[in-house]
């Protein structure tokens, strides 16, 4: 979980840590003659090195997600929504700051 005191990991690190989308990614085409891109083994990649970006990034959801973006990585991607990660950080945070003042 992401203290709210932990310092800001360095986007260029995150960034780093990450696959370069380029790499895997592919032109195919119908059997129409339409072109579309895929990304082939991409989304397994970044999941094998999403718990590594979690710990850099201390668990912090707006810091992953501007790894990501920065790191052009398409998303959604399975094991992060971003959404969800912040309501519940809020959510722990809001909590504490309840036991605190009582």
């Amino acid at each position: 979980m992401m203290q709210w005191d932990d310092e800001q990991a360095d986007l260029a690190t995150l960034i780093g840590m990450l696959p370069n989308p380029d790499e895997f990614k592919t032109i195919e085409r119908s059997e129409y003659g339409d072109e579309y891109e895929t990304h082939g083994d991409l989304w397994n990649t970044v999941a094998a090195v999403l718990p590594q970006v979690r710990k850099a990034a201390n668990n912090c959801p707006a810091c992953i997600l501007a790894a990501l973006r920065q790191a052009r990585i398409p998303l959604p991607i399975d094991g992060f929504d971003y959404k969800a990660e912040t309501r519940s950080m809020m959510d722990d945070y809001v909590s504490s700051n309840e036991r605190e003042h009582y």
